[in-house]
């Protein structure tokens, strides 16, 4: 169920297995609408992130290697 209540249950033949995963930014535990989709995390740390992050975002060392890729 949603956080409204509704139900959402999706069939699985709607679901599309092949879509990249999003990485999507909350502002709180409670918010049930993401603030942004994250499309690369710029940290000279990457190492200290979440594995699972690191897994579905890309990691920039720096603002002009992040320009770069782009």
């Amino acid at each position: 169920y949603t956080s409204k209540g509704e139900d959402d249950m999706v069939p699985v033949k709607m679901l599309d297995l092949m879509r990249p995963v999003d990485v999507l930014v909350y502002d709180s535990l409670d918010a049930t609408q993401p603030l942004a989709v994250i499309r690369g995390i710029i940290t000279p740390n990457a190492n200290t992130l979440p594995e699972r992050l690191r897994m579905y975002a890309n990691t920039y060392p720096t603002l002009e290697a992040w320009q770069k890729a782009r």
